[in-house]
């Protein structure tokens, strides 16, 4: 092939950018006063000291050109050029190294459940996420009832979670986002689904936390039928992958007939850690409850510690203190660092004094 020269009358392409969408990337320019049908353009990459034809980027008749097929990092110097038969424009500017990317719009899907939404988020299919950066991400959801006038509420979810407290049999739409630091993510489309009425779940989760001692209780509307406790690590929940074979039993709350469980043996005093209800009634189950988020380290409250006093003489007296646990060999001056003040009263003058 004949070599190329430099053209008199073709203009050289301006504001040279690359935009990177997950893996697309795509190489697209402007031209001042536009450009005749015959002309194309063709961009080259540096490797070392020598220019090379960037594939996917070669006699283009289009203003931009995707190379993410031959190409997929993220540090190179690149220009373009028009050309027109044997003629071409000087070279562009250049631009490079290190363009930065974009997450595109994950995907996700919505099952519904007795007025929720169980919703599963995940990258676009040809993305591929090592776990640490899986980790950095967390998922914006923006819900609202299908109504021009509904207020629409913005959410931070995890990527396998359920919406509560829907109205039943109405239509919510949602769309949701990944954000990792300051990067710009897009948000899905937006889908719709309607909510459905099934049997009643367990509701209102609550949790008593003294010292190491944990009784978890909730409502339910039906005086007959049992239930079953599951817990379930809080690491789990950053995870794409699913989970549901996690879930452990409490060993003392299946098939209980009251509405309250001690699972105080299944847990340790630090991390975080999930629980739900089912409600049995004979062969039929509900569906969980939704799940109760549980720190011990931050809800636990510090039961009383217990006092022994002996007086000695007329002017001591000897206090012995135990730490609030001690009693039952889970001391939580293993969790905390602990002081006490001791309050001295005069029966008589009701005056205090305070050590």
């Amino acid at each position: 092939a004949l070599p190329l020269v430099r053209g008199k009358n073709l203009e050289i392409p301006q504001d040279v950018q690359v935009s990177i969408i997950d893996s697309t990337f795509i190489l697209h320019w402007s031209v001042a006063n536009g450009f005749d049908t015959d002309v194309t353009f063709s961009a080259y990459y540096q490797e070392w000291d020598t220019w090379k034809p960037l594939p996917g980027c070669q006699n283009v008749t289009e203003t931009n050109c995707d190379f993410s097929e031959e190409l997929i990092f993220q540090k190179l110097n690149v220009r373009v050029r028009a050309e027109r038969g044997r003629d071409a424009s000087p070279w562009s500017k250049v631009i490079g190294p290190g363009f930065r990317g974009q997450r595109g719009p994950p995907r996700f899907e919505l099952e519904s459940r007795d007025g929720a939404v169980f919703i599963s988020v995940s990258p676009k299919s040809n993305q591929i996420l090592l776990d640490n950066e899986i980790l950095s991400f967390t998922y914006e959801l923006i819900i609202w009832k299908n109504s021009s006038s509904e207020e629409k509420t913005s959410l931070f979810i995890h990527p396998r979670d359920e919406i509560h407290n829907l109205a039943p049999e109405t239509t919510y739409c949602l769309k949701v986002r990944m954000l990792r630091r300051k990067k710009t993510i897009f948000f899905s489309p937006v889908f719709c689904i309607n909510t459905t009425v099934e049997k009643p779940r367990p509701r209102n989760l609550d949790i008593s936390a003294i010292n190491t001692n944990y009784i978890l209780k909730w409502d339910y509307p039906n005086e007959d039928g049992s239930f079953r406790v599951q817990w379930l690590y809080g690491f789990y929940k950053k995870y794409l992958k699913d989970y549901t074979d996690k879930w452990k039993t409490v060993s003392s709350c299946e098939n209980i007939k009251a509405t309250k469980c001690d699972f105080s043996g299944e847990i340790s005093e630090t991390g975080i850690y999930y629980l739900r209800v089912q409600a049995i009634d004979g062969k039929n189950s509900s569906l969980w409850s939704q799940e109760r988020k549980f720190n011990p380290s931050v809800e636990a409250k510090l039961g009383p510690p217990s006092l022994k006093v002996e007086s000695r003489d007329t002017t001591t007296l000897h206090v012995y203190i135990a730490d609030p646990g001690e009693a039952e060999n889970k001391s939580m001056s293993k969790y905390h660092s602990l002081m006490y003040e001791v309050i001295v009263m005069d029966n008589s003058s009701k005056l205090e004094v305070k050590i």
